[in-house]
């Protein structure tokens, strides 16, 4: 800012113009005081005198109510930027969790680092392997909800269940009402069931 003024005051100078009644430019060169809150207001001719001087500077000249609607433009391309920049990493984050490359549990994570360095997220996201299962294992779907003797002792024993463990389960929790204990003592429990079974 003094740099500018200095620049004004020179080529003011060379021009032969006075602008000590200029807002900032009294004659103490401090633009304090009554004197420089009593000017004038500058004339089109001062400001054309300001233009050519800064445009000779390669600054430009604006209004205090330019100035405003500048910085609130300004504050609302940031807001936007935020709000696309956001945009961007659901989309993106979507898109790998539909493509099974990203779990639900890794937003937020993903979030961090994409802030950290976005276009490195981006591709990794877009790079990373499935991480889950796009299709189902082949395990057997077993209703335990059913009496016992309905389970399919196949589907059980496919997916590496014992086909008798609801009733087992069912047998356990008896027990522990039986005795008072607590869900606590359940394996203690349900081992000395198979034992009594062995021996």
């Amino acid at each position: 800012m003094k740099a500018a003024r200095a620049l004004i005051r020179r080529r003011a100078g060379e021009l032969g113009v006075s602008i000590a009644h200029l807002p900032g430019f009294a004659a103490d060169g401090k633009g304090k005081g009554k004197k420089a809150k009593q000017m004038a207001a500058p004339t089109a001719g001062d400001r054309k005198l300001l233009e050519r001087a800064a445009a000779g500077a390669g600054l430009v000249t604006m209004t205090q109510k330019e100035a405003k609607r500048l910085r609130k433009l300004e504050r609302a391309h940031q807001a936007a930027v935020r709000d696309l920049d956001g945009q961007r990493f659901e989309t993106a984050f979507d898109t790998a969790l539909r493509a099974r490359k990203a779990a639900p549990g890794e937003k937020d994570t993903l979030r961090v680092l994409y802030k950290a360095d976005a276009s490195a997220t981006l591709r990794m996201l877009e790079q990373r392997p499935a991480i889950m299962p796009d299709k189902p294992l082949g395990l057997p779907t077993i209703d335990w909800t059913s009496e016992p003797q309905h389970v399919d002792r196949d589907a059980a024993a496919r997916a590496g269940v014992h086909a008798d463990s609801l009733e087992l389960d069912q047998r356990v929790k008896a027990r522990l009402r039986e005795l008072g204990r607590p869900m606590s003592a359940y394996v203690t429990t349900l081992d000395a069931i198979l034992n009594e079974e062995v021996g």
